[in-house]
């Protein structure tokens, strides 16, 4: 899957205002997420975000698009959740050598050094209009933030995506 998003700081009274514009509450997620990185932030640095949220692992990754520089920042990534599609990636970002991936997760994430850079939980709460998601997050350290997403099968489609994003974005 491919992902677009905008991030954004959340504005007072947005709850009520998501409502009053016909939003649906979808559901709120109590997420514990742990990312990781090698001591070099080889990974952060190149845009990569690799972290076990719960007990699952995923890998966001830049596309193309996510390299060239927008006036208004739209992230594009491609999500990664199967674990050996993620440490074949992992391989080829950190230059690993080849057969470097093995079948158990905890020895993948010590082979290539990563080590938890980043941990804390999340209180999410969802909403959705048409293709739209709107994920409200609140952290256990007093960080909030925002963010309007679309998801694409193709990445063929995040072009039409990031227009629409604009779009939504500035009404």
């Amino acid at each position: 899957m491919f992902e677009v998003e905008k991030k954004f700081k959340i504005p007072a009274n947005f709850t009520r205002v998501l409502l009053e514009q016909r939003w649906t509450y979808l559901k709120e997620i109590h997420l514990k997420d742990t990312y990781f990185d090698t001591e070099s932030y080889g990974l952060t640095r190149n845009n990569y975000w690799f972290r076990k949220r719960g007990t699952k692992w995923q890998l966001k990754c830049p596309t193309q698009h996510e390299r060239e520089t927008d006036s208004v920042r739209i992230d594009r990534y491609q999500e990664i959740e199967e674990e050996k599609a993620i440490f074949d990636r992992l391989a080829l970002v950190l230059k690993a050598e080849s057969g470097t991936v093995v079948g158990e997760t905890t020895s993948n994430v010590e082979i290539f050094g990563l080590k938890p850079i980043a941990q804390f939980e999340s209180f999410r709460s969802k909403y959705k209009l048409g293709t739209f998601t709107i994920d409200l997050d609140k952290t256990n350290f007093g960080y909030e933030l925002g963010e309007i997403e679309v998801m694409c099968k193709e990445k063929s489609e995040m072009v039409v995506a990031t227009a629409q994003i604009f779009d939504m974005a500035s009404k």
